[in-house]
């Protein structure tokens, strides 16, 4: 498994690769050939999770999914109250 910072990503997609595949995946998600059910969360004391998995079909054939934190209380300490990480398998 590869992981890649919010730095490694920028470093190699330009901001006109990332227009082009997110304009890439609305068409897809126009043309019906996206499945992307609705977000779930999960809850607890401290705050929620939420996963929001995708599948792109042909060409590329890809699974994916945004995990993303939210902890209120995080504030308070100084720190983002809001993380996530945006998984893709092939």
């Amino acid at each position: 498994m590869l992981a890649l910072s919010e730095a490694d990503v920028a470093a190699v997609l330009s901001m006109r690769e990332a227009i082009d595949a997110v304009d890439a995946a609305l068409l897809a998600q126009a043309e019906g050939t996206v499945d992307q059910p609705l977000r779930i969360m999960a809850r607890s004391p401290a705050g929620i999770l939420g996963a929001m998995p995708a599948a792109i079909g042909a060409p590329s054939k890809s699974l994916g999914a945004k995990l993303v934190t939210f902890f209120p209380g995080n504030a308070a300490r100084g720190v983002h109250t809001h993380n996530a990480a945006i998984v893709l398998f092939d």
